[in-house]
């Protein structure tokens, strides 16, 4: 027995440029130009990440004019992906995209502070877990 999903997808328009078009702009209107059911949810983590608004605002429209067929063609694993990103984003404690400096480095700077014990002490336990985890 098959079941057979028929989808009709729905393209929004790409906003007109009334002025010279930056780089950023040109770049998400050829991208997505290419996006489709299948590789909408890629491409939104990517304009996330990138922090390139057109082409977030263009994922977001497609989105909206077509739920039903990116939840039945998206892969669960890159679904789950984006609503984890998602909800990272909305923890207070979560390190942004924008640090310049690694999370481990944050880590290391806030040890100690809530707990009271020493810092060095806090590092020490978190290398032990580290090593645990890799296996030395």
């Amino acid at each position: 027995e098959h079941t057979v999903l028929l989808v009709g997808t729905s393209f929004p328009e790409l906003p007109p440029t009334s002025r010279i078009p930056s780089l950023e702009e040109i770049t998400a209107r050829t991208v997505a130009k290419h996006i489709d059911l299948y590789n909408l949810v890629p491409m939104l983590l990517t304009a996330k990440r990138l922090h390139c608004q057109p082409l977030l605002r263009y994922c977001e429209r497609f989105i909206e004019s077509n739920f039903d067929g990116v939840l039945a063609c998206g892969q669960k694993a890159e679904l789950a992906m984006l609503l984890d990103e998602e909800l990272m984003s909305m923890s207070p404690d979560a390190p942004t995209l924008d640090d310049a400096y690694h999370p481990l480095l944050r880590t290391l700077a806030t040890k100690g502070k809530s707990t009271g014990t020493l810092w060095i002490d806090e590092c020490a336990e978190i290398s032990l877990s580290v090593s645990t985890v890799v296996g030395h």
